[in-house]
């Protein structure tokens, strides 16, 4: 399997989810319960979860990265070792984040504003 890559990720850079990112993640939960409830065959919820990725601009098997990163900013490392159980390697992870991040649905956390601390009154009258 041919794996693309865009964008390289520093190893310990962290990534969350966007608001898009959060209810792209609700549909991808809400039709795998679906599926699981009403027992569909496994090519009816690929071919809905395909049909889902579509929409997004991304590949159903970035659903899981997607359910991973739901609650907590994980680096792609840490992302990484979190779904190897589910057959994804390390080069289709980061290829994974690369798709949601070009989709919007997954981005760094922005820097926090450098607090300026004004220099103690000094002692001295000039």
């Amino acid at each position: 399997m041919s794996v693309e890559r865009a964008r390289r990720w520093p190893p310990r850079q962290r990534i969350h989810l966007t608001p898009e990112g959060t209810a792209a993640q609700a549909a991808y939960q809400a039709l795998v319960r679906q599926g699981r409830e009403s027992n569909l065959a496994t090519a009816e919820l690929e071919a809905s979860l395909a049909a889902w990725a579509g929409q997004l601009g991304i590949r159903a098997s970035d659903g899981v990265l997607l359910d991973e990163l739901g609650g907590k900013a994980l680096s792609v490392n840490e992302l990484a070792r979190a779904v190897e159980s589910c057959g994804q390697r390390g080069p289709e992870v980061k290829a994974g984040v690369d798709r949601l991040y070009g989709s919007g649905l997954v981005q760094p956390p922005q820097a926090a504003e450098p607090v300026v601390v004004p220099p103690p009154p000094s002692p001295w009258r000039y």
